[in-house]
């Protein structure tokens, strides 16, 4: 299949519908084009016609198949990235409409990690609230990290207070540095001083319990690291 930037965006401006995005979302969760026809109580074929046409349109293969199922493509890894945004943004679309009824005219969904204080968080919520001319509904989704910013990647979340972390793909994502976070080590003060009475060193600190963070936590990275 040939490539063209022009001639593929024409094709997804006249011919991409919400249901081929519905489609491929499907077929990636089932891996069978025969449990995507169930699922969605239509026919095979017409499954395969519809993954023929979108293929078609973006001059590719997004699927390859093999006895195991269907397995995504380079290029079909990125598309299904960009629709399951595209459907998260429909459906924040569908969550502003109904938070205009409401009287609200904007919902904003904030992920942040356990540690943030109280007072960075009201913080936060007073900014957002006084950029914003009209009122605002903000839902908070605690967790860490690594959960919370592909959820921010693929629009789940709308904005993330936490930390970097190399485990997640952050290139498209935009950041601002509230403050640099500086690790301190915690001992009880009877072992406090029997660690000062000499020189420490990683071989005596590894042979002592430790209480750390979670894991795949970029303070737990840099301590493992």
């Amino acid at each position: 299949m040939s490539f063209s930037i022009d001639e593929v965006t024409r094709r997804l401006n006249t011919r991409l519908k919400m249901r081929h995005l519905v489609l491929l979302l499907q077929i990636r969760q089932q891996g069978s084009l025969t449990r995507v026809a169930e699922h969605m109580a239509t026919s095979q074929p017409a499954v395969t016609n519809a993954l023929a046409e979108m293929e078609s349109m973006f001059g590719a293969p997004l699927f390859e198949r093999s006895s195991r199922g269907m397995t995504p493509t380079a290029l079909g890894n990125v598309v299904l990235a960009r629709a399951q945004a595209m459907l998260h943004d429909l459906d924040h679309l569908a969550r502003d409409i109904e938070a205009v009824v409401a009287g609200h005219a904007t919902r904003v969904h904030a992920g942040v990690i356990p540690f943030i204080s109280g007072r960075t968080l009201a913080a936060a919520i007073r900014l957002t609230q006084s950029r914003l001319p009209q009122r605002v509904t903000m839902t908070i989704h605690e967790g860490t990290s690594d959960a919370l910013l592909p959820q921010l990647r693929d629009h789940t979340l709308d904005i993330v207070i936490g930390r970097a972390s190399s485990a997640v793909d952050v290139s498209q994502l935009r950041f601002e540095v509230l403050h640099q976070q500086k690790p301190r080590l915690i001992a009880s003060r009877r072992l406090a001083a029997r660690l000062a009475r000499s020189k420490l060193n990683w071989e005596k600190l590894v042979e002592l319990d430790w209480i750390l963070g979670a894991p795949h936590t970029p303070i737990r990275e840099q301590i493992s690291d």
